[in-house]
C-alpha cells in the first residue's frame, strides 16, 4: 500500500494529515465499492488495513518518538506540552479524540462493517469483525497497550450490544467469541496485564444478554466458552523439568535434595499451581518456580539446556493456562449472580446442566465453567469474588447475589453427599487446602457472615424447586451451615498452625535492632542533657567496677508474629514501645541516682535554692513536665524557647531560660522521674560522669552486641533456661493457655526479647546540687 511508504519518512504535520486524509478517503472508497457489491476488493483491502496498523505498531520499537508523532494527535501533544500529568489524564478518558492516527484506521473497519449490515452483506460484516479481533488480538500480544486494546474492546462491545439488541445471531456469535479466542488463543502469547478489561467488557456483553432476557444467546455464549476453551492443565511438567537432574546424575540430585528440597520444591509447585487464581498468586507462584530454576539451571549439563529452556516455556504457559481458567469460573461466578439478581434462574440451570443433560446420551469430560469441587469453590470464590467483576443496577449492589450464587454452588456440591446420619461427619471431614494467611483470615470473617445469607437463602424455595433441590431445608441445616462453621475452624487451625511453624524473619529482627537504637537516642531525654549540656558522658569498654553492678533494661516475652515476613494482624509502629520504655527508664534511674547525691534544701520560692550557688554561670536547672506547667509557666522571669525572641539550645528537652540576677539559668524537662513536684539545681562544673560500660557479662556472645546494648532475640523454644525454669514454676499467663499441650502449643508462638545497658552515674568528689520540692 502506498500509505507504507508513508511510514517510512519523516513525518511532519501536514504529512500526517494527509495521511489521515488517505486512510478516510480509503474508508469512502470501501463504502461505495462495498454499494457495488465489489466484496474481493473490500475484504483484501480491510486486510490491508490491519496490515497498515501491524507495520505502525512495529515503528513503536525502533523510533518511538516517531510512532507517537503518528498515533497522538497534534490536541494531544499541544496539552502534553503544557501539563504533562493533565495530558496523561485525559488520553486515559477520551483515547479515540488523541490517538487520531489509530482512531482513524479504527474508524475506517467500522465504517465497512456499518454498511455491511446495512445492505445486509453478512460475509463482510463478519469479516470486518475477524479484523478486528485480529488487531485486538495483536495488539493484546504485545506489553503498554491498554489504550488500543481498551478502545478495540469498547468497539467490540457495542457491536455486540446491537446484536443481542437484535437478535443477530450470526454478529453476536463473531463478536462473543473474542474472549474464547484471544485470552485462551492457541499461542498463548496474551498479556496477562490486560485480563481484567477483557473480563470487564466481557461480563457487559454478558449482562446485557441475560437483562434483556436473550436466552438463545446466552445458550450460544455458554457453548462457545465450554466447547471451544481447551487448556492444558497437566502439571506432569514441573516433575519432568525438576528429574532433568535425576536422570543426570543420581548422586548429585539426592545432594541437592538434601540440601535444598528438590522434591518438597516440585509437589508443592505441583500442588499449588491449580490454586493460581489471582496476579499475586501468579506472581508468587512464579517466583517459587524460579528458586527452582535457579538450582537447576546452575547444575545441569549444556546438552540439556535446550530441554530445560522447552520445559520451562511450557510450565510457564500452563501456570498462566491455570489462571486465566481459574479466572474464568470466577468470571461465571459473578455471571450466575448477575442471573440470581435478574432472576433468570433458568439460564443457572442450563449453565449447571450443559455438560452433562438429563438425556445425554453419554457421559462429557469437557471443562466445565463451575469449580469442579469444594477445594476449587472456596479458593476461586475467596480470591476472586470481590476483586473481581462486580455490578451495580441502579442502587443495587452485587454483594448479596455473589454470596448467594456462592451457597447455591456450594449445595450443589453437597447434595451428592449422602443424606444419611452421617451427613454431618462427611461434612466435617472435609480438609481445607493450605493457603495463606490472608486468604485463611479473610475466610474465617466471610464464613461468619455466609451463615446468615444461608439461613436467609433456605427460605427461598422457588429458586431450589426450579433448580432441582431436594430438601432445601435439610441441606442448608445438614451440610451447609455445618460446612460453612468447620471450614471456619479448618481456617483457624491453618492459621494456629502457622503462628507455630512460621520462621521469625532475620530482616525484620535486624530492622528491628536497628529502629530501637536510633529511637533509644530520640527518646532519652536525660542522656542527650548531660552528653550536650554537662559534657558528662564517658564510655568505658572493660569490665564495670561500679555500685550497682548489673545490667539495666527490659526482658519480656512477645508474640512472634511481630517478626513475621507476613501476617493477617499489621503490627504497624508497635516496636517504637521498647525504645521509649528504655529511653524512660534511663531517665528515672539516672534521676533518683543523681537525686541521691543532691542536697534538699526547703523554701517558698527557686530563687531563695538558686542564692546557694556559687557560680551562677554553670547552673542548669532539671523539671518535670508537671514542675514546667505548675511553677515556671506563669512567672515573668521564665523566658520560654517557643518564643522567637529566645535564645534556643539543639537540646530537645529545652524549655527556656531562668532570668536571676542577670544570669540566663537553663531549664529542661525530664518525663516520667517519678518526681513530679521535684526540681534539680545543678551545676555543670560541680557535677560528675554519665559512665556507660560494655554490656556484655560472663560468657555473652559478642555477636548479641549492638551499639551500647546487649541484644537477644530468640524463640521461646530455643531459650532451655526459661524451659526449665517454666517447668519447674509456670508463670500465670501460661498456666492460663490451659493443659499442658495447649501450654506448648502457645510456647511456640512466642519470642523472648531481652535489651540491656550498664551504666551509672559518678559524682565529682565536690559534687554541687541542690533538691527543691515545689510547695
Amino acid at each position: 500500500m502506498m500509505l507504507k511508504r508513508f511510514l517510512n519518512r519523516q513525518n511532519n504535520l501536514q504529512e500526517k494529515l494527509a495521511m489521515l486524509q488517505s486512510i478516510l478517503g480509503i474508508g469512502d472508497i470501501l463504502v461505495y465499492e462495498l454499494e457495488r457489491n465489489n466484496e474481493e476488493r473490500v475484504l483484501t483491502s480491510l486486510m490491508q488495513l490491519f496490515e497498515l496498523l501491524e507495520s505502525l505498531f512495529a515503528i513503536r520499537k525502533s523510533d518511538p518518538e516517531k510512532f507517537d508523532k503518528l498515533i497522538l494527535s497534534k490536541e494531544y501533544h499541544d496539552l502534553h506540552a503544557k501539563n504533562e500529568k493533565n495530558a496523561q489524564l485525559n488520553i486515559s478518558m477520551y483515547s479515540e479524540k488523541y490517538t487520531d492516527g489509530f482512531t482513524t484506521i479504527i474508524n475506517q473497519i467500522l465504517r465497512v462493517y456499518k454498511k455491511s449490515v446495512e445492505v445486509s452483506n453478512l460475509e463482510v460484516s463478519r469479516y470486518a469483525i475477524y479484523v478486528l479481533k485480529r488487531i485486538l488480538g495483536y495488539l493484546s500480544n504485545e506489553p503498554d497497550n491498554d489504550l488500543f486494546v481498551d478502545q478495540i474492546l469498547r468497539t467490540l462491545s457495542n457491536i455486540t450490544y446491537q446484536a443481542t439488541e437484535e437478535d443477530n445471531y450470526s454478529i453476536f456469535n463473531s463478536a462473543i467469541s473474542l474472549y474464547r479466542d484471544i485470552v485462551f488463543n492457541y499461542d498463548n502469547k496474551f498479556k496477562i496485564s490486560y485480563l481484567q478489561l477483557f473480563d470487564r467488557y466481557f461480563f457487559s456483553s454478558v449482562k446485557t444478554v441475560i437483562s434483556k432476557n436473550k436466552y438463545e444467546l446466552f445458550k450460544i455464549l455458554v457453548s462457545y466458552i465450554i466447547d471451544g476453551i481447551h487448556p492444558d492443565l497437566n502439571s506432569k511438567d514441573i516433575w519432568d523439568y525438576g528429574h532433568l537432574l535425576l536422570d543426570q546424575d543420581l548422586k548429585l540430585y539426592s545432594s541437592l535434595n538434601e540440601e535444598y528440597g528438590i522434591e518438597n520444591k516440585l509437589n508443592v509447585l505441583s500442588d499449588s499451581i491449580k490454586y493460581i487464581n489471582s496476579k499475586k498468586d501468579m506472581e508468587d507462584w512464579k517466583s517459587e518456580f524460579n528458586n527452582l530454576k535457579t538450582i537447576i539451571r546452575e547444575n545441569i549439563k549444556n546438552d540439556l539446556a535446550v530441554k530445560a529452556d522447552e520445559l520451562e516455556n511450557m510450565i510457564v504457559m500452563k501456570a498462566e493456562q491455570q489462571y486465566k481458567f481459574n479466572n474464568l469460573i470466577g468470571l461465571f461466578i459473578s455471571i450466575g449472580a448477575f442471573c440470581l439478581f435478574e432472576k433468570k434462574i433458568y439460564f443457572i440451570k442450563y449453565l449447571w446442566n450443559y455438560n452433562q443433560p438429563e438425556d445425554a446420551d453419554s457421559t462429557w469430560i469437557s471443562l466445565d465453567l463451575l469449580p469442579e469441587n469444594l477445594d476449587s469453590l472456596m479458593t476461586i470464590y475467596f480470591d476472586l469474588v470481590g476483586s473481581g467483576v462486580n455490578f451495580f443496577v441502579g442502587h443495587h449492589g452485587s454483594t448479596k447475589y455473589v454470596k448467594n450464587y456462592f451457597l447455591l454452588l456450594m449445595c450443589k456440591l453437597l447434595q451428592s453427599v449422602r443424606n444419611t446420619p452421617n451427613a454431618r461427619q462427611s461434612v466435617n471431614g472435609y480438609h481445607l487446602p493450605d493457603l495463606d494467611i490472608y486468604k485463611l483470615s479473610n475466610l474465617i470473617h466471610r464464613c461468619e457472615d455466609l451463615v446468615g445469607y444461608a439461613n436467609n437463602l433456605a427460605k427461598e424455595s422457588n429458586i431450589f424447586l426450579e433448580l432441582d433441590f431436594e430438601d432445601p431445608v435439610n441441606l442448608f441445616s445438614d451440610k451447609v451451615i455445618p460446612f460453612l462453621e468447620h471450614v471456619k475452624i479448618e481456617a483457624q487451625n491453618q492459621i494456629s498452625a502457622k503462628h507455630r511453624d512460621f520462621p521469625i524473619s532475620e530482616i525484620k529482627v535486624e530492622n528491628f535492632k536497628n529502629n530501637l537504637i536510633l529511637k533509644f537516642y530520640e527518646f532519652a531525654t536525660l542522656r542527650e542533657i548531660l552528653t550536650k549540656q554537662f559534657n558528662a558522658y564517658v564510655h568505658f569498654e572493660e569490665k564495670p567496677t561500679i555500685r550497682d553492678n548489673s545490667r539495666f533494661g527490659l526482658s519480656v516475652i512477645e508474640d512472634k508474629a511481630v517478626f513475621f515476613d507476613t501476617w493477617h494482624i499489621h503490627y504497624s509502629n508497635w516496636q517504637d514501645g521498647f525504645p521509649r520504655s528504655l529511653a524512660n527508664g534511663e531517665d528515672n534511674e539516672l534521676f533518683k541516682k543523681i537525686l541521691d547525691e543532691c542536697q534538699s534544701i526547703i523554701s517558698d520560692d527557686i530563687e531563695s535554692v538558686l542564692k546557694n550557688c556559687e557560680s551562677l554561670n554553670s547552673v542548669v536547672i532539671l523539671s518535670s513536665n508537671v514542675g514546667i506547667w505548675k511553677y515556671f509557666k506563669g512567672k515573668e522571669e521564665f523566658k520560654a524557647s517557643w518564643r522567637n525572641d529566645v535564645e534556643k539550645l539543639d537540646i530537645s528537652s529545652f524549655k527556656g531560660w531562668f532570668e536571676f540576677h542577670g544570669y540566663s539559668i537553663p531549664v529542661f524537662s525530664i518525663s516520667n522521674t517519678g518526681y513530679e513536684n521535684t526540681i534539680l539545681i545543678l551545676s555543670t562544673s560541680k557535677f560528675g560522669k554519665l559512665c556507660q560500660y560494655s554490656p556484655m557479662i560472663n560468657e555473652d556472645d559478642d555477636a548479641l552486641r549492638r551499639d551500647i546494648f546487649y541484644m537477644n532475640i530468640k524463640l521461646l523454644t530455643h531459650r532451655e533456661d526459661l524451659l526449665e525454669k517454666f517447668r519447674l514454676e509456670p508463670p500465670q499467663w501460661l498456666s492460663d493457655q490451659g493443659d499442658i499441650e495447649a501450654q506448648q502449643a502457645y510456647i511456640q508462638t512466642r519470642v523472648v526479647i531481652e535489651i540491656y545497658e550498664m551504666f551509672d552515674f559518678i559524682p565529682n568528689d565536690d559534687f554541687l546540687g541542690y533538691r527543691w520540692d515545689i510547695p
